[in-house]
């Protein structure tokens, strides 16, 4: 798609046009789209999926929304950082983060890791749970 597009070369991995964006709004190759576009298409797709969920509403009486370029971007952070332990500082220069207690907030864990470490560790200290000693 790319060398359709004349963005890479073709036989070799030379970017032809650097400040090409990967996504962009039709033909407009150095033009990203804006923040609410991106919104858009977004909250588009998952509608036509039927994931859309609908938990409540806010002060203002506007609809909350279970699925959100933010609540991607939060699964994202959470994924590297709780999930696969991916050092906090590589998260947040990845995410543009400025400062490391925005990327920290990020850092309590899900109700399933918590259940998980709660299990292991009952059956850790239970008697009952543990294998019967070798008596050899």
């Amino acid at each position: 798609m790319l060398r359709q597009q004349g963005i890479m070369g073709k036989r070799e991995d030379r970017i032809i046009k650097p400040d090409a964006y990967v996504f962009h709004p039709g033909r407009r190759w150095n033009t990203p789209y804006t923040e609410d576009r991106i919104r858009q298409i977004f909250q588009h797709y998952v509608t036509k999926a039927g994931l859309q969920q609908v938990y409540g509403k806010d002060t203002c009486g506007k609809s909350l929304k279970m699925f959100t370029v933010h609540s991607l971007r939060h699964s994202h952070i959470m994924h590297y950082v709780v999930d696969r332990g991916l050092p906090l500082p590589i998260v947040q220069k990845q995410v543009g983060h400025r400062s490391l207690k925005t990327t920290s907030v990020y850092l309590s864990a899900s109700t399933e890791k918590m259940a998980e470490a709660y299990s292991e560790a009952r059956k850790a200290t239970d008697p009952a749970r543990q294998p019967a000693a070798y008596a050899g």
